[in-house]
């Protein structure tokens, strides 16, 4: 008899987001639906994959402004 080996690979399938946030994002909205957004992405470590505000700073946020000497 032959011996058979077969070669496994596992797919990952990731969660369906709207069972984790049920707040559809509109124009009014977005203070409620980010804090429904972001715990499912951290707890599912996809974080990083959206946005990586972590390298951002408070330069890249304001506007610049000229100092006059």
């Amino acid at each position: 008899m032959a011996s058979s080996s077969s070669n496994s690979t596992t797919i990952f399938v990731p969660p369906n987001i709207t069972n984790l946030v049920n707040t559809k994002l509109t124009g009014t909205n977005y203070l409620v639906w980010v804090a429904q957004f972001l715990p499912a992405l951290r707890s599912h470590g996809f974080i990083g994959l959206v946005d990586d505000i972590r390298c951002l700073t408070i330069t890249h946020m304001l506007p610049s402004v000229s100092s006059k000497a």
